[in-house]
């Protein structure tokens, strides 16, 4: 009985097994539609840029000689014509280290008594990236060193041209021997300063004007990004993405590893992704420079005019910070905190960003509204700058607009002086 039973079972496991192979071979598949929201490609939400397109000189400044010189700011068309000109057109060649001890060079008298040129930056560059947006010969210097002005000018009565590109570092230049620029170059760019506002200097550090400047007080609307576009664009699955509120009221969304947090009260976003780096990818600054473009251009894009500002380091090892300034009618936008805006900021180590973080505010140029404003110059800008109490630490002088966030989805951009300090902040002294 028992050796019937189981001959009775295999034949109706055997039946069964057909009937499956049947239903598997001549049956239609029925698919289930997969929800195309949840995979989606990233938004463009602001333009893309080239490194030529951030990378360009803060001010051009035209040294007529006795102590005379003229500050060309973005806005006008000369800056534009001397940028073309010498950083696309000219080509610098025969490049040599120098000790400008040891040749006796002194900046403050070439500036005061010579007549020249000087492309001033607003963060110093490794000098293989200037390569990138200037005609360089492939003999220039490999090293990394970081050059912060260069300067052109024409030997005391002579028709002689001398460029050099200074470096960060006090005691060492480098001196282009071969420039295709002559002594007609120099002194036709430098002619057109005899007509704009002149500037004084104090040691060379920095210029002020002799007379009051105009800008113009702006006022316009403005959007944010928005949760559901910050996501498309930064993470590869949206729909993995987690949501909670932390104690702060900070908003912070992700899919257990990378992190994109929210700070509405302040219009601002930090998104983390820290992922591990092989240890043979290059650490090159000017490979990281290119990829932050890269992947602003690829994560939300740029919402205006910016400038590369700041680099945080040049070793080789350890992560380097990119912090990209925005401007506005030529001006830099600067914001106080807890109030951060006005620029871009990514860490990157090895090619990889580990951290990203800007303004989520858009400003709409078609709203923009202008009104004529002034600042001062001459000696009542002299005494702001004396009776300033942080006045040994000052980098630099310069025009920028604060920010002030209004109520309804506006902005408020105030002329005013501003100072940035030998710890890169900056502060408003007018």
């Amino acid at each position: 009985m028992m050796e019937r039973l189981k001959s009775i079972t295999l034949t109706l496991l055997v039946l069964i097994s057909l009937v499956q192979s049947y239903f598997l071979a001549y049956s239609s598949p029925k698919f289930e539609n997969v929800v195309q929201t949840d995979y989606v490609k990233n938004e463009v939400i602001g333009t893309k840029a080239e490194l030529d397109d951030i990378l360009f000189p803060e001010q051009i400044i035209l040294h007529s000689g006795n102590s005379t010189h003229t500050l060309l700011p973005r806005s006008l068309p000369f800056y534009h014509m001397i940028y073309d000109d010498f950083l696309k057109r000219k080509f610098y060649d025969g490049f040599r280290q120098t000790d400008n001890t040891s040749q006796k060079l002194n900046w403050d008298y070439i500036r005061n008594n010579s007549k020249g040129i000087e492309l001033r930056f607003k963060e110093s560059i490794p000098l293989h990236v200037l390569q990138n947006i200037m005609q360089i010969k492939q003999d220039a210097p490999s090293v990394d060193d970081m050059i912060s002005r260069i300067l052109i000018y024409l030997v005391d009565n002579t028709e002689e041209v001398h460029t050099f590109f200074l470096s960060d570092k006090d005691s060492i230049v480098y001196e282009a021997t071969k420039v295709d620029i002559s002594a007609d170059n120099v002194k036709k760019f430098v002619a057109f300063g005899q007509s704009l506002t002149p500037y004084h200097s104090t040691l060379g550090g920095y210029y002020l004007p002799n007379d009051t400047i105009t800008m113009a007080h702006i006022q316009a609307s403005f959007t944010e990004f928005t949760p559901d576009q910050l996501k498309r664009n930064l993470f590869v699955d949206p729909s993995m993405t987690r949501y909670f509120v932390e104690r702060d009221l900070t908003q912070t969304y992700t899919d257990g590893k990378r992190a994109l947090q929210l700070r509405n009260d302040i219009h601002w976003m930090n998104y983390s992704d820290p992922i591990s780096t092989p240890v043979e990818n290059s650490n090159d600054a000017k490979d990281n420079l290119l990829d932050s473009i890269k992947f602003i251009n690829e994560h939300g894009g740029w919402n205006g005019t910016y400038i590369y500002s700041r680099m945080s380091s040049n070793l080789d090892t350890g992560s380097q910070s990119f912090l990209f300034r925005q401007y506005v009618d030529n001006y830099p936008l600067i914001g106080l905190d807890p109030n951060k805006f006005g620029y871009i900021k990514l860490v990157m180590q090895r090619g990889v960003v580990s951290s990203y973080e800007r303004s989520l505010i858009n400003i709409d140029s078609n709203t923009i509204v202008k009104q004529e404003a002034s600042l001062p110059g001459g000696k009542t800008l002299d005494s702001l700058i004396e009776i300033y109490a942080k006045k040994q630490d000052i980098v630099t002088v310069f025009p920028a607009y604060q920010v002030v966030v209004l109520k309804g989805n506006k902005v408020d951009l105030v002329p005013k002086w501003a100072v940035e300090l030998k710890d890169g902040t900056n502060e408003f002294i007018y």
